[in-house]
Order: C-alpha cells, then sequence, then structure tokens
C-alpha cells in the first residue's frame, strides 16, 4: 500500500470535513522539547492547541506571532513548571486544560502549573487522576461531551453546551 506524505510548514494547514490543523511551530532549535509539535486545530467549533513539550520561551515566540482564545488547550510538556506560563494563559484564555501525565519520578504535572490553571479558571483534567478523557462530537459538532473514565470507576461526563 502507499499514501501521500508532504511537509507541513509553518502556518499551513489540513483539512478533514469539520475538523482544520493548522501547523504552528516549523522550527528546529537546540531545545528538543522546541521542537514539537504545535497545532491549532479547529474541531467543531471549537479552538484546541496540541503544544507538545514546547517552553516558556516557544510559548512567548507562539503568542508574539498570533492571537487566538482556546477552548481547549493540551497542556504542554505533561504539567511541567518551564511551560504554561502565566503570560501563555492570559494571552490564549483556555477554557479547558487537559494535561497528559502518569506515573513518572518527575512528579507531573507541578503544583505551580495547577495553580496557574486554577487562577486563570481554567477547568482542567489529567489523565494521572482522572484515566483517560474523552471529547466527543455529537450532532454535528455543535456541542461536546466530556467524559472522564478513571482506572477502576465507572465514567463521569460533564457536557459543555
Amino acid at each position: 500500500s502507499s499514501y501521500n506524505q508532504y511537509l507541513l510548514m509553518e502556518n499551513q494547514k489540513v483539512s478533514c470535513e469539520n475538523v482544520v490543523i493548522y501547523n504552528l511551530n516549523a522550527d528546529l532549535q537546540e531545545n528538543e522539547n522546541n521542537n514539537s509539535l504545535v497545532l491549532l486545530s479547529l474541531i467543531g467549533k471549537d479552538k484546541w492547541l496540541f503544544t507538545g513539550d514546547i517552553e516558556a520561551d516557544k510559548e512567548k515566540e507562539i503568542i508574539s506571532k498570533y492571537d487566538f482564545d482556546l477552548d481547549v488547550l493540551k497542556i504542554a510538556h505533561h504539567g511541567s513548571s518551564t511551560s504554561t506560563t502565566d503570560a501563555f494563559l492570559k494571552h490564549t484564555k483556555p477554557e479547558y486544560g487537559l494535561i497528559s501525565a502518569g506515573k513518572s519520578g518527575y512528579d507531573h504535572p507541578s503544583d505551580i502549573v495547577i495553580d496557574r490553571l486554577e487562577q486563570y479558571g481554567v477547568k482542567y483534567f489529567s489523565t494521572k487522576t482522572e484515566g483517560t478523557i474523552t471529547f466527543y462530537y455529537p450532532l454535528n459538532f455543535h456541542w461536546a461531551i466530556i467524559e472522564t473514565k478513571e482506572f477502576d470507576a465507572k465514567p463521569k461526563y460533564q457536557i459543555k453546551i
């Protein structure tokens, strides 16, 4: 089988039906974390930002180039204190924050990041405590259902309208 492959440069987009994805980071830097993909995604009516492991200096660069309010922010670097700065949260104004973290020697997410999310009123979920986090977009993407399922518990729902 074969597939098409192409390089997505900064500000270029790919789309598939109701989903559009823009690449916001095509740099190569010495700091490998700042080489992470940064994807602004329009999923239905929601703006998502996937940040990989970027750190504060890359966040500063992004907010100097782009102006957008977010519905969902994938918190950078597993909630490490090297990212998710005050300036970044103030600029992007996310409603929800998703933290991908598990049991590791790094003790992610950082209490500093959790305090910042709470200070800016970001409703956050962490896979470390919530388990699987799933967003559903039924009915032509007009609203979302957020489901969290702890590792040994029944799913809990939070509905966003």
